[in-house]
Formats: C-alpha cells, sequence, structure tokens
C-alpha cells in the first residue's frame, strides 16, 4: 500500500509531467490535432501482475528506456498496435496495417514514448531535489511476456504503473496507455518522497 503523502506526491509530479509532455510533443510534430492525456491512474503492483493484464495481446507495442542517476531503473511504455497506428497518423499523416511498422514510424513513436517518460521522471526529481540521466529508447513489437528477461527485472518486485487515457483535442479518444516505472532502488525514492513531504508539511504548520 502507498502511503497517502506518496501517493498525492506522484499524482500531484506525473500531472505535471503529462502537462509538460502534450505540449513538447505538439511543438515536436507541429501537430495541430493536441494529443491530451487525461488525469492518470496511478496503481502499485507487481511486474507479474502487470504482464498478465497485457497477455491478453498477441503482440503489443512497447518503448523501453533506461534511466540511472539518483534513482535507477527502467521505464516502458505500452500500447496496443490500433493505438499505435492511431497515433502515427495523427502525428506522420501515414495509414499503416496494424500488424506493420517501418523503421521511421517506429523511431516516431519511440521519440514521442521518450518524451513522455522523460517529463515523467523530471517533475518527481526535481521536486526532490534529484537528477537522473535517461538513455536512448527502444522501441519493439512483440509478445508481451518478451519484454521482460529475469536478467533486468525482478518478476515479484512491484511497479508503479500509470494508466493514462489519450485524446485528440478536446472530443476524439484514442484509448488508453500504460506508463510503468520500476525503480532498482524504490527504497530510497520512497524515503526521499517521505522526507520532502514531511518537510514540506512542516513549513505548512
Amino acid at each position: 500500500m502507498l502511503s497517502p503523502y506518496f501517493e498525492d506526491f506522484l499524482k500531484e509530479s506525473f500531472n505535471r509531467g503529462l502537462g509538460k509532455a502534450s505540449v513538447s510533443i505538439g511543438d515536436l510534430t507541429g501537430s495541430e490535432a493536441e494529443i491530451k492525456f487525461a488525469v492518470p491512474i496511478l496503481k502499485l503492483e507487481s511486474l507479474g501482475e502487470f504482464k498478465n493484464k497485457i497477455a491478453i495481446h498477441d503482440k503489443i507495442c512497447g518503448i523501453k528506456q533506461r534511466f540511472s542517476g539518483d534513482f535507477e531503473g527502467i521505464a516502458m511504455l505500452f500500447f496496443s498496435p490500433a493505438i499505435g497506428k492511431k497515433l502515427i497518423q495523427i502525428l506522420l499523416d501515414a495509414d499503416i496495417p496494424v500488424d506493420y511498422i517501418t523503421d521511421i514510424e517506429s523511431d516516431a513513436l519511440a521519440e514521442i514514448g521518450s518524451v513522455l517518460i522523460n517529463h515523467n521522471l523530471k517533475a518527481i526529481v526535481d521536486d526532490l531535489g534529484k537528477t537522473f540521466t535517461s538513455y536512448t529508447p527502444q522501441f519493439s513489437y512483440k509478445n508481451a511476456f518478451q519484454y521482460f528477461s529475469p536478467e533486468e527485472f525482478q518478476h515479484e518486485k512491484q511497479i508503479f504503473r500509470l494508466e493514462i487515457s489519450l485524446s485528440r483535442g478536446e472530443e476524439t479518444e484514442l484509448g488508453k496507455i500504460s506508463l510503468i516505472l520500476y525503480f532498482k532502488n524504490a527504497v530510497e525514492l520512497v524515503s526521499s518522497v517521505d522526507s520532502y513531504m514531511n518537510e514540506l508539511l512542516g513549513e505548512a504548520t
């Protein structure tokens, strides 16, 4: 269970991160049809639980990006092929088969995913006075279980998952994506947030 203060901190950070990501994606693509992100649903669950949820897809689009610094781990963004197709149609003005994504299109999706991941990570570490370095994002389209090797992930370990609804402008719903954050030193993150919130609440009294 997340403490209420810890959960509030993460939700506020992610709301800011998603807002900035929306602006950055619009600037990056020059798209007149702004992609907007709804207030995310935050969940804490095991990696195994999440794998079972996305295993309903034969194949799924995924973007993996490592990060290091004060906090170290892996961020991953997952969405269905149908959502990937919609994003490409909007961002690149191109129509593709659901089961076929070219290198150019995968690079575009990886770049968009990286913007989304980095803005959310930055929103967390900035408040805490921490820093992080992110690495080149990798786009894949494969079976859900192929994304999580035992060498990289402890499958019983808990992850933070954001369930995010996307829309085009104010009306057209595009579907939902999942952003997961896998912190190798999650204990340090919790401790840092607790210290920050205690100091913040102390100043407010």
